[in-house]
């Protein structure tokens, strides 16, 4: 199975084969370049001195250079332009790249969930000693207090204002745990991991 750093090394190969091929035509184009002013010097050179022989091959070398020169330009356009692989295997790349991404990505979502999935107990005594704070509340505002009103002031006949509304109301709010429990388990990554 290919793995995302496998793929990564083969695009960096391609890549990097490709800019070496472009350097090393650029390079083959300045040279022909150079070629190319030197014999149209010795043409003009020959063609003053009324030399046949020498402008015969100041000729010829300036036509092959310039032949080589156009199929070096042509080479170049081909590795600028065109892609480094046919389509079917560009096609199998992207492929294999989702499919180990993917497969990454399920690996990691276990290991997570192997971290998370012990917070479901914690959770669940945090939810437990919410449950029994609740009773305790409710017991003692409802059967030991008899929901008395004077229990809602303090001594100077102030309200209480976190008893005004009941004390399981007041007093009871969402666990941390519980809610923390909730909010990771809510992330997209754990929709595919067995709760």
């Amino acid at each position: 199975m290919k793995t995302l750093k496998n793929i990564k090394t083969y695009l960096d190969k391609l890549s990097q084969q490709n800019h070496k091929d472009i350097e090393e035509t650029e390079k083959t184009i300045s040279e022909l370049d150079k070629i190319i002013v030197i014999n149209n010097e010795k043409l003009d050179k020959a063609a003053k001195a009324t030399d046949y022989d020498s402008y015969n091959k100041a000729k010829q070398e300036l036509w092959t250079a310039e032949n080589k020169k156009e199929l070096a330009q042509k080479r170049l356009n081909d590795l600028k332009t065109s892609p480094l692989v046919n389509r079917e295997e560009y096609d199998s790349l992207i492929n294999d790249t989702l499919t180990a991404y993917k497969n990454k990505e399920q690996e990691l979502t276990e290991q997570a969930w192997e971290i998370v999935s012990p917070l479901k107990n914690i959770k669940e005594k945090a939810q437990e000693n919410q449950e029994n704070l609740r009773e305790l509340l409710d017991t003692l505002e409802n059967d030991i207090g008899k929901k008395s009103e004077e229990y809602k002031r303090n001594a100077n006949g102030e309200k209480i204002s976190d008893r005004m509304l009941g004390l399981v109301y007041s007093h009871v709010k969402p666990s941390a745990v519980v809610s923390l429990y909730g909010d990771i388990t809510k992330l997209p990554i754990f929709r595919t991991v067995e709760k």
